[in-house]
């Protein structure tokens, strides 16, 4: 399930699109871009978190060194069509949603 209370903007189905908007976002530490890029539930090392814990999100993963290295960084295409970056100790995952949006899913450690 999305969280509707903020709407990602408008992109098209391309990923670079996407990644555009969002590595700004990372960029300019604007949270709330970040959020509505994120789906919810969020996957964060095999638990969920809800839309109301997005601080902890933040905190864990958009530290000074992962946000440096995410706007650097080159997205991988999965086999499933998702795209994942990884930065520091964590994978980042990114998924084609709802058939509307890419939205920022899942982040794991990197084994």
């Amino acid at each position: 399930m999305v969280s509707r209370s903020e709407t990602p903007t408008k992109v098209d189905g391309n990923f670079d699109t996407f990644w555009l908007q969002f590595a700004q976002g990372v960029r300019t530490g604007d949270r709330k871009r970040i959020k509505a890029f994120t789906q919810f539930p969020f996957l964060l090392g095999g638990q969920q978190i809800a839309a109301s814990q997005f601080d902890k999100l933040w905190n864990t993963l958009f530290i000074p060194s992962n946000r440096k290295c995410l706007v650097q960084a080159r997205a991988l295409t999965e086999a499933d069509g998702s795209r994942t970056i990884f930065c520091g100790q964590a994978i980042f995952v990114f998924r084609w949603a709802l058939h509307r949006h890419w939205y920022f899913v899942e982040a794991s450690p990197d084994d």
